[in-house]
């Protein structure tokens, strides 16, 4: 239960107290106007029950009798006139005071539905707040992020035939480009004899390759290398050697970063290797696709 919710309770309890007490009230002002009336009567009572009168030792001229009976009665009269306007007055009395307590229950309620709804939108207005403040913490740490990972990219190849032409040794120069470590990476390649262009579709997962390698590779502006070697068939040779077929050497490194609940990163590769043995990344040997990263 909200802080407000438990203020509007409150004052309902307490103007629920006041109407209470205020019949309360007028149930004691009802009963003290029922006993005056009852003290009136006894009084009125009391006031014509007459003494004795000894007619043989006293007597009274009839029209004074009837005088003091007539003046006896209008005072009755003008009493209960009085009594009557004394309980007209108190009623009203009564009736305004609780006109008077609930118009300003009402005031009270009506100001604290405005404290209400000023509170909400208040309320509101600190939530939208807070959403745009943690919108834009989660952009500059996403650019953070961005600015400081590691990116990790395939700078050269290096190939030579070994062993009488019966191996083929590949060394892959890696670099990692970012500002931070890249950590649990993974190298993997695959070599293929085809036809230039290629005629082959390759698989869209490229791990597991033959030749491979893991470990972390820290930012630096010298490559790294990765070795392996391939055995050749005669025939293999004799395609390569005649310009039948090319060779392709392509793969993936995997690796992450050190930032924690960022996702794997990936860098594909696949090149064509020429006879000429050095041959950079980056020039016309690129295959026409799977050449990607993230």
């Amino acid at each position: 239960m909200d802080y407000l919710t438990q203020q509007f309770i409150a004052f309902a309890k307490k103007t629920r107290e006041i109407l209470e007490s205020l019949r309360k009230d007028i149930e004691k002002i009802s009963t003290s106007i029922d006993a005056a009336s009852a003290q009136n009567e006894a009084d009125k009572q009391h006031s014509t029950s007459h003494p004795p009168v000894i007619l043989g030792e006293l007597r009274r001229p009839q029209s004074e009798i009837d005088q003091e009976e007539a003046c006896e009665t209008r005072k009755e009269a003008r009493a209960g006139r009085n009594e009557s306007r004394d309980s007209v007055r108190l009623w009203f009395e009564a009736v305004g005071l609780c006109v008077g307590l609930t118009l300003a229950a009402a005031n009270v309620l009506l100001a604290t539905s405005k404290s209400v709804d000023i509170a909400k939108i208040a309320a509101s207005a600190a939530q939208s707040q807070g959403e745009a403040t943690r919108t834009s913490i989660e952009a500059t740490t996403k650019q953070f992020q961005l600015d400081q990972r590691a990116w990790v990219a395939m700078e050269q190849i290096q190939w030579e035939t070994v062993n009488n032409q019966k191996s083929l040794r590949i060394t892959a120069f890696i670099q990692n480009h970012g500002k931070t470590p890249a950590k649990n990476l993974e190298f993997f390649g695959h070599k293929l004899f085809d036809t230039a262009p290629m005629s082959v579709v390759l698989h869209d997962d490229f791990t597991h390759g033959p030749l491979h390698s893991k470990g972390s590779l820290t930012p630096s502006t010298t490559p790294s290398p990765v070795r392996g070697a391939y055995d050749l068939s005669d025939r293999e040779v004799q395609e390569l050697m005649t310009g039948k077929k090319w060779i392709y050497l392509y793969g993936i490194i995997t690796y992450k970063d050190v930032f924690s609940g960022t996702p794997l990163y990936y860098t594909r590769f696949c090149v064509r290797l020429e006879p000429h043995g050095i041959k950079n990344f980056t020039d016309t040997l690129l295959c026409e696709q799977y050449n990607d990263a993230d």
